[in-house]
């Protein structure tokens, strides 16, 4: 049997792999001009037309409790399932990230909202209503589906929905909230224009 720690997280954890699922759309550059050669990533997958099968393995990985790099529409992220408390753990240890230091939950659309956090003021729900999706985080009190471990035991969460198309297009797929923080070691540089594991050394790499 699993023992866990006060997170709810099992003192066991599977060996980190992550899936790197670039921003880049077949024939354009990181900064969205385009490409001489396509094929030219970096050893990083392009997210294109054709890019189902790519999709269907981060997707994939997610539903298994393993972590994956997307891009999100401020920095490249490092996701997991956000209610799965030894995947976050993954993540967690990928990062090298202190566990008093709380994850935003990424959410696939608005109603799963009422999943994870109590909506109150009803500014809030103007500022969702204005700014989501989009790079607006949001502090509710949260439900008790979210492990203590994504909010290091406090006793709010940060939520957001990104407006990022390969992001959305996966969470909405894996219909699942995601914990996402930087992809990047803690306390060094977020990577905003090149994806994993070109902006992340050794600390990340392409299943």
């Amino acid at each position: 049997s699993k023992e866990t720690d006060g997170s709810g997280v099992s003192g066991k954890t599977a060996e980190v792999r992550t899936e790197v699922v670039s921003a880049v759309r077949a024939g354009q550059t990181s900064s969205g001009s385009q490409a001489n050669d396509p094929n030219q990533t970096g050893g990083t997958a392009v997210v294109g037309p054709d890019s189902s099968e790519r999709f269907a393995k981060a997707i994939k990985l997610l539903r298994e409790g393993e972590v994956v790099a997307l891009p999100t529409e401020t920095v490249y992220g490092l996701a997991a399932d956000a209610l799965n408390a030894d995947a976050v753990a993954k993540i967690f240890e990928a990062k090298e990230r202190p566990r008093f230091d709380p994850l935003i939950v990424h959410l696939p659309n608005r109603k799963a909202l009422a999943e994870i956090a109590m909506v109150e003021p009803p500014i809030a729900s103007q500022l969702i209503e204005k700014f989501w999706p989009g790079p607006l985080t949001i502090i509710f009190k949260k439900c008790d589906t979210v492990p203590d471990i994504v909010t290091a035991g406090l006793e709010t969460v940060g939520v957001r929905m990104s407006a990022h198309p390969v992001f959305r297009e996966i969470v909405s797929a894996l219909n699942r909230p995601l914990a996402a923080p930087s992809a990047n070691r803690f306390g060094r540089v977020s990577p905003t224009t090149e994806p994993p594991p070109a902006a992340c050394g050794a600390a990340f790499s392409a299943a």
